[in-house]
């Protein structure tokens, strides 16, 4: 995407509103600070330091969510105790019907509208 929008874009990310930068140089003043040398490579970083990045670009509050919280968090606990039926390989069986409907109704808007139209497939 940076090839066609350049370094600094705005975008919608599934309901929320995201501004993408991806010169490193700018990443010290949009955070305050330096968080790691300009030449070092993000995966050096420690581990904590890159899950912290994460809280802040996915949550609100920039605080630790199912993406970045570690496993023996109990927040993680929580959240994966009430998620993970969902992932159950009958519930998946049971709503594959409904996905095989929705996936349908998408491809017929898709059809009518033709190859060079866009979709907002939010609503």
């Amino acid at each position: 995407m940076t090839k066609q929008l350049g370094d600094k874009f705005y975008m919608r990310l599934a309901h929320n509103h995201v501004v993408v930068v991806s010169d490193p140089e700018l990443m010290p003043i949009i955070f305050g600070c330096a968080l790691y040398p300009p030449n070092a490579h993000v995966m050096d970083r420690p581990v904590d330091q890159i899950l912290h990045g994460l809280d802040v670009l996915t949550s609100n509050a920039g605080e630790p969510n199912l993406l970045s919280a570690k496993t023996g968090d109990p927040y993680w606990r929580l959240v994966r105790k009430g998620v993970a039926p969902a992932f159950n390989p009958q519930k998946i069986r049971q709503g594959f019907g409904h996905v095989l409907e929705a996936a349908s109704q998408l491809l017929q808007v898709l059809k009518q509208r033709g190859p060079d139209q866009a979709v907002d497939i939010d609503a």
